[in-house]
Formats: structure tokens, sequence, C-alpha cells
């Protein structure tokens, strides 16, 4: 007797097996899932989100919060600004892993040391279209900043 359930797998015929997702946001997995950035040059919020996954910081909704808005980072198009300088969590990340202080402000010398790491001209600004940016899309789109 051939068990029914197992004999679709002793055919010749290739079979396929897809991952089902659907609109909601569940995840059973636990695991972020990655979405490919667009290597735009622009420090949106796809790629703040990105950043966050990659850090694994708390509330990975694409905000860099309470920064102080400069010349030097006006263009991070993710960036929450207010006068509170308390930073944001994801940064704070970053810059433990630049090695530099760790005040949570996507300030110039964070900037600088960015750049330094990306290979990128370091002049300590995100311009509106930046080439340490898209470094910085590129390396996340491979996970290894």
């Amino acid at each position: 007797m051939v068990d029914t359930n197992d004999a679709y797998m002793s055919t010749r015929l290739p079979h396929y097996f897809y991952r089902i997702v659907g609109s909601g946001s569940v995840n059973t997995d636990n695991k972020p899932q990655m979405v490919t950035l667009n290597i735009d040059g622009q420090f949106g919020n796809a790629t703040a989100k990105r950043l966050q996954e990659y850090f694994d910081t708390a509330g990975k909704d694409g905000v860099i919060s309470h920064q102080y808005k400069q010349t030097f980072n006006q263009n991070i198009y993710a960036a929450q600004f207010d006068s509170s300088l308390t930073g944001s969590n994801v940064v704070k990340a970053l810059q433990r892993f630049l090695g530099i202080e760790q005040d949570g402000l996507f300030g110039q010398a964070t900037i600088k040391a960015l750049q330094k790491h990306l290979g990128t001209t370091q002049d300590g600004m995100i311009s509106s279209v930046s080439d340490s940016v898209k470094e910085l899309q590129r390396a996340l789109n491979g996970n290894k900043i």
C-alpha cells in the first residue's frame, strides 16, 4: 500500500516549494525581512531602517530620532530634528561600531568616521545625493558595513 501523503514526492516531476509572505506585518521567524536598497545616495527612511536592522536596535521605524539640525546633516532625510540632544539608538550603535564617542547625534565627527570607514571623501557633510550614503547603501545591501 502507498502512503498517499508522501506519494507526490516519489514522482519524477519537479517540485516547487514557495514561502508565502502575507501583506501583514506578521513575521514568524523573528528575523528582519531585508529589502534591497536603491543606491540613490539619499539618506531616507529605507536606509535608516536597514541601518536599524543591521545593528538590531529597538524601534526599527526608519527614523533617526532626536537629531540637532545643522548644515552638514540637514540632508539626512530620515532624521527627526529637535533640540533635545538625546540622540538616537542607531547612531549610538554606529558610533560604537566606528569606535568614536557615543552621543547618538549624527554630527561631523560621526559623518567623518563613517566616510573614513566607507573609503569616501572625509568632508563631514551628507550632501543631498551623497557618495558616502551610496557606499553605505551598497554595504547594507551586502549586509556587511
